[in-house]
């Protein structure tokens, strides 16, 4: 099924906007009852500090940490050496830590994303929880010595990541672009030129913005 397919059956799922409309009023709600304390951790959870989205970076920790876990756990199946079934665990774990804070930088950024994006936004948000409840299954399975079945729990999750498979979540950026309507409850940095939400300066002005994950800015 192509990309275009794909995007297309997404956005015609009338039945997940409820969800949709009600997940984002809790989340933009949850950050004006902390006032202007709220606004400061969801600046930092966008990343305004780093100048560039916090979700995207952190989304390689739990892809490269998992893709380590299963390298350790081939090399412990195929030599039998307990040091790798160790390092293989600390990886899990590590991808499971990173995994939470990619969740929780995406639920902020998304907050800001409207239709359709919102919708493939959404969807892609569950199969990653989908994927990482696989891994912490896997986690508990080793936790409690049952490493054969905690090695096979991840592998849907892993095969998903091959280098074609993220593309329908890419090209979602262009069929949706988000408006230009602000719901932040204060000024993105210090300009009126920015018009979008998080802001960040970009190179060759002096205040702008650069894309959330789920489409490009609106200059």
């Amino acid at each position: 099924m192509g990309t275009d397919k794909i995007i297309s059956g997404i956005t015609r799922q009338d039945w997940l906007e409820p969800a949709e409309d009600r997940l984002q009023k809790l989340l933009h709600e949850g950050f004006a009852r902390g006032g202007s304390g709220g606004q400061k951790i969801k600046n930092v959870l966008h990343g305004t500090w780093l100048g560039h989205p916090l979700h995207v970076i952190l989304t390689d920790v739990p892809i490269g940490a998992w893709t380590v876990g299963l390298v350790f756990d081939f090399l412990e199946t195929t030599s039998g050496r307990k040091e790798f079934a160790a390092a293989a665990d600390a990886s899990i774990t590590i991808g499971l830590v990173g995994a939470a804070g990619a969740a929780i930088t995406g639920l902020t950024d998304w907050q800001d994303v409207d239709p359709p994006a919102r919708r493939v936004g959404l969807v892609h948000g569950l199969l990653n929880l989908f994927g990482t409840s696989l891994f912490l299954a896997s986690r508990v399975m080793r936790k409690r010595n049952s490493r054969a079945a905690g090695r096979r729990w991840p592998l849907p999750r892993w095969r998903r990541w091959s280098p074609a498979a993220p593309a329908w979540e890419a090209r979602a950026a262009g069929p949706a672009r988000r408006s230009a309507r602000r719901r932040r409850s204060g000024p993105c940095w210090e300009s009126s030129r920015c018009r979008c939400r998080p802001s960040f300066p970009r190179r060759g002005a002096t205040i702008g913005c650069i894309p959330l994950p789920f489409g490009p800015a609106t200059y």
